[in-house]
């Protein structure tokens, strides 16, 4: 099932349009390991629902379908034991969007909103983007496993009235535990600081760890958040950009419905809505099936990384299909790195684009099939051994 590429000569994607490439790397032609999406169709039930909705014919003004809501609670409890209430549930256009809306609803102009870094850039952009004030924690690296530094966390969150958390934290891979959950809402308590947690990479769990969603830790510390959750990264629907929300801080959603109904946001499309209703009630198998490939492929990068490009390390992962490589060992100038990188024919994430936190590091995308992975891996081990043999200028 994962064994194969999609044909994505069929459809205009992002990581491998010439265009896009030429624009982030400068050349065109990469082997892609950037964009977090997968190499892979989403699964054949999705893609039969779909086909029969188009052969309808007809799309005329729909109603909300019956069973969407229904769907998504059953999946919540089944995965993640988590038991929703369907009058807290909204659907949303997109995360970001979300994220947006939110900041506007709960912060005025200047007000801080915290972040831990490295993090997904467009969370680093959206703050300043709405004329907030961004606040940065750094995350904290020991052990070879990213932790929270309360400490800094404390101190910055007396600044802010919201904070974004991103669970499992992209890109380093950590799945906050229920202590650490616990711990990051009782400060916000204090602070009577708002969180809005982006749970989108929630269903990609490995062995050994369970995600635990912000809203099901206790109805004291979850009152003040909204937890914001998609099928898009889980069955690789993210070109169906719905998504959807729950709090059961009435006032939070009373804000959000007059917005959404003021905006003529409230509507999900009928392809969304069928896209998600059928991933959630029958995409156990697929899922399962998907987990078992991500887990061998991350023991594998982690074992040829050890026997064939040792001054890299890779960043201990509890989830997600992407991957944190730590190539501060080499001592080389990362912009320069970057460009061997390219010059080898391949598009990993630039640490940087993750904020300062991330410099030296690489994020892979590894949601693709084991060959494709292997030839990223021989092009990654190229490129260090010109940094090691011919031992180009070194960062001070």
């Amino acid at each position: 099932m994962f064994n194969q590429i999609a044909d994505h000569t069929k459809v205009n994607l992002v990581k491998r349009d010439e265009n896009f490439q030429q624009n982030y790397f400068g050349t065109r032609d990469l082997l892609p390991f950037w964009v977090a999406d997968m190499d892979f169709e989403t699964t054949q039930e999705v893609k039969q629902a779909l086909h029969e909705r188009v052969d309808a014919g007809i799309f005329g003004y729909e109603k909300s379908i019956d069973g969407l809501k229904q769907s998504i609670i059953s999946w919540f409890k089944r995965r993640h034991n988590w038991e929703m209430d369907s009058k807290y549930l909204r659907t949303s256009p997109s995360i970001m969007a979300s994220i947006s809306i939110l900041i506007n609803l709960l912060t005025k102009e200047d007000d801080g909103v915290l972040v831990l870094t490295p993090s997904f850039p467009k969370f680093l952009h959206i703050v300043p983007n709405n004329d907030r004030k961004l606040i940065i924690s750094e995350l904290k690296l020991e052990n070879n496993r990213y932790k929270i530094d309360f400490e800094d966390f404390e101190k910055k969150a007396k600044e802010s009235k919201v904070f974004i958390l991103c669970n499992p934290h992209n890109p380093v891979g950590r799945v906050w535990t229920r202590d650490e959950l616990n711990k990051i809402g009782k400060i916000a308590k204090e602070n009577d600081m708002y969180i809005i947690s982006d749970e989108i990479h929630s269903d990609i769990i490995f062995k050994g760890h369970s995600f635990v969603p912000y809203g099901s830790i206790s109805e004291e510390l979850s009152e003040m958040s909204i937890s914001l959750l998609s099928p898009a990264k889980t069955f690789n629907l993210p070109s169906n950009s719905s998504s959807f929300l729950y709090s059961t801080n009435k006032e939070v959603l009373e804000k959000f419905d007059k917005y959404m109904m003021n905006m003529y946001l409230d509507k999900t499309s009928a392809l969304e809505a069928i896209a998600m209703q059928t991933a959630y009630n029958t995409g156990d198998e697929w899922l399962n099936s998907l987990l078992v490939h991500v887990e061998q492929s991350v023991d594998f990068i982690g074992e040829y990384i050890k026997k064939n490009i040792p001054q890299i390390k890779m960043i201990d992962s509890e989830g997600m299909y992407l991957v944190w490589l730590d190539f501060r060992e080499l001592n080389v100038d990362e912009k320069e790195f970057n460009q061997l990188l390219v010059d080898e024919g391949i598009a990993l994430n630039p640490g940087f684009w993750f904020g300062e936190a991330g410099s030296s590091f690489l994020r892979m995308n590894i949601a693709t099939t084991k060959d494709v992975i292997e030839e990223g891996l021989e092009k990654l081990r190229k490129a260090v051994n010109l940094v090691t043999t011919k031992e180009p200028a070194r960062c001070c």
